[in-house]
């Protein structure tokens, strides 16, 4: 087998590759694939993925229930509750149509410049306690709605208030 002279300055994959074999030419590459797995997720699939997980739970789906009527694994709805995997369109939207929100719904809280701003359904997802406070608060009359906002009014001005939090348009009606 005749050589060939390698007249550049780097490696000659043509020839280097011949001498050293496929496999210990393509380990001094750089691993593109890799590096792009090791990207953290923006914050937008971050949001989108916390509001999936707070109506999930609102609704009282478990993970295994959402994936089956998606077709999916739990496992990858945990990993688009996390945002460590992006959702595409056609699946969002059918995510939306099962848990009976509009697709702005995952969206809603998302500020355009800056981090975005903690909402009330957020604040409410990341504890049981807060999930079973709406829960029980959907299930009231009117009047007990009304009753519970006025008690929650009175904690509110004697208790100390979370930071950060945006309440969105309240109307008088609540």
């Amino acid at each position: 087998m005749i050589e060939a002279i390698n007249t550049t300055d780097g490696p000659n994959p043509n020839t280097d590759l011949e001498r050293l074999g496929r496999s210990a030419f393509l380990l001094s590459q750089p691993n593109q694939k890799h590096a792009m797995s090791q990207k953290k997720p923006s914050q937008i699939d971050i949001h989108v993925g916390g509001r999936i997980r707070f109506r999930r739970m609102m609704l009282g789906i478990s993970q295994e229930k959402l994936g089956e009527r998606l077709g999916i694994t739990f496992q990858q709805i945990q990993k688009y509750e996390k945002g460590t995997n992006r959702i595409g369109a056609s699946r969002l939207q059918h995510i939306a149509i099962i848990l009976k929100v509009p697709i702005a719904f995952f969206f809603e809280g998302q500020g355009t410049n800056g981090p975005p701003e903690t909402s009330v359904l957020d604040l409410a997802g990341s504890s049981s306690e807060s999930l079973k406070l709406f829960k029980k608060y959907s299930t009231l009359s009117p009047e007990g709605q009304k009753l519970l906002i006025k008690i929650a009014g009175v904690l509110e001005d004697t208790l100390p208030r979370h930071e950060n939090v945006s309440y969105g348009p309240i109307t008088s009606n609540q």
